[in-house]
């Protein structure tokens, strides 16, 4: 509806937060040498198939409360 929200951290799920530079350097998809964040960018719009795949790999979650309206 337009409103402004500000939100603040609640809480997560516990598991240990894994990067997608790590997931795409195990993979053997990107060197640690060639790893940035255009390059991460630039891999991601290369295969946008395995978005989810990589989002996936990530068993962190961070949940948020909202502050205010």
């Amino acid at each position: 509806d337009g409103r402004t929200m500000r939100l603040g951290y609640a809480d997560n799920n516990g598991q240990a937060y894994r990067s997608i530079g790590g997931w795409l350097a195990t993979q053997g998809e990107m060197s640690l040498s060639n790893m940035s964040m255009q390059n991460i960018q630039r891999w991601l719009k290369e295969h946008p198939d395995r978005l989810q795949t990589v989002l996936n790999a990530n068993p962190r979650y961070i949940f948020f409360k909202v502050v205010r309206f």
